[in-house]
């Protein structure tokens, strides 16, 4: 049962760490929200710019706002966590000062949380170039991957696994002590989500709260460095430990299953994009192994996982999926043709049916971005001269199921785009 005892609807909490240059778009955005029973906690990560102090101008005007000063820099996650702490409402919602809202945010997640008294609401999210101004809204985004998977009964952990800005969480579940953002300056919050999911009773999602996710060239999100890949490491680590503290059971493999999937792909585009030499690879394969070891049954965990098999028992680079960022797909799809051409490879014919639909989906998603570095022309163009390099055969066969599978998800997307305009 919730507490109804409190007047504040929504703890609002936000961490800052030298965001003055989006602190007043930011500010003007909240002080829009159609909900007023709001709070918002704003939690100042030792900023060295003037973020504080246009954070103390706002709370001179508007009662709701209270201020938490780190004495030390705690990171994103410990500066989302100590604000929770502090959070009275009823529900509580974690933000990022450079992103924006639509002005019934609040007021829609609310209103459909108090209606079926669920213990988490989530919105959708929009992507929007901040160059452009251009907004990215995927017909079939996480929240269609979410209603899809309670329909085969998957656990709301296996599939709530990033947006958490978008979500709202009943204050209660926050007494367990595990619940809280990780320590990882990447995917802390899939840590998080990990940690709350399975404690929710309830779940519902409201489409119409739009969460606007601006995309900043730069930013801590931007691109496959090898800082990120170090911290999504580490982040990995605390998933790990939380899976092993409960009991582990098929759906925590296959959350870890896919974890070290990605984790691995988004080095290897690192590695692609010339940010990691070979010792930062070996120092990488070192730790991801040490991680891999601490889990029980290998064979449960590595199942239909024949690319960080691949990693650690050949130490190849073969990503899950083609970097969809800059030219760096151009190079990963190189590696795969050279693996194929070496013939002690062990996973051949793995890589040989994954690949038509990773050519496929690359070019559709580049379509989609109307990327200006290449389309989906370039890249069956590409792939076409670098599968020439392989028997005639076996290129055929790849460019030929390749062309069939874009051509079902562009005719697809056709419908479903016809059927959103309805």
């Amino acid at each position: 049962m919730h507490d109804t005892s409190s007047s504040i609807a929504i703890s609002v909490v936000i961490p800052v760490f030298n965001a003055e240059r989006y602190l007043h778009s930011f500010i003007d955005n909240l002080k829009e929200q159609t909900l007023d029973a709001l709070e918002f906690i704003f939690v100042d990560d030792c900023s060295t710019d003037r973020s504080l102090e246009i954070l103390k101008e706002f709370s001179d005007q508007d009662a709701r706002v209270r201020i938490i000063e780190n004495s030390v820099n705690l990171g994103e996650g410990g500066s989302r966590n100590c604000g929770i702490q502090e959070a009275r409402g009823l529900y509580v919602n974690t933000i990022d000062p450079d992103d924006l809202l639509a002005s019934n945010y609040y007021e829609l997640l609310y209103a459909k949380a108090r209606e079926g008294s669920y213990d988490v609401v989530k919105g959708t999210r929009i992507q929007v170039d901040e160059a452009t101004g251009e907004e990215h809204k995927p017909n079939r985004g996480l929240n269609y991957d979410i209603e899809k998977g309670f329909t085969k009964g998957v656990p709301l952990f296996q599939l709530f696994r990033y947006e958490h800005q978008t979500g709202i969480f009943a204050r209660y579940l926050f007494d367990n002590p595990e619940v809280c953002y990780g320590t990882s300056p990447n995917a802390c919050d899939t840590t998080f989500l990990l940690r709350i999911c399975p404690y929710a009773k309830s779940f519902a999602i409201e489409q119409d709260a739009l969460y606007y996710y601006i995309k900043r060239k730069g930013s801590a999100t931007d691109g496959y460095t090898i800082k990120r890949s170090w911290a999504e490491l580490v982040a990995l680590k605390e998933q790990i430990d939380t899976l092993l503290g409960r009991k582990l059971d098929k759906c925590g493999y296959e959350y870890l299953r896919n974890a070290f999937r990605v984790y691995p792909s988004r080095f290897c585009h690192a590695i692609a994009g010339g940010w990691v030499d070979q010792d930062g690879l070996d120092a990488y394969l070192d730790n991801l192994s040490a991680q891999a070891a601490r889990i029980p049954d290998q064979d449960a965990l590595f199942e239909n996982n024949w690319e960080l098999r691949a990693l650690l028992d050949e130490g190849v680079t073969l990503p899950a999926n083609l970097c969809d960022e800059g030219l760096v797909w151009q190079t990963e799809l190189c590696w795969w043709i050279d693996y194929l051409l070496v013939p002690e490879s062990k996973y051949k014919n793995e890589l040989l049916d994954a690949l038509p639909g990773k050519i496929a989906i690359l070019a559709r998603n580049l379509g989609q971005k109307k990327s200006s570095h290449a389309s989906p022309t370039a890249v069956f163009t590409f792939a076409s001269t670098q599968l020439q390099r392989l028997p005639w055969s076996i290129r055929a066969a790849v460019m030929l199921k390749a062309n069939v599978r874009y051509a079902l998800m562009r005719a697809k997307d056709i419908v479903l785009n016809l059927l959103g305009r309805v």
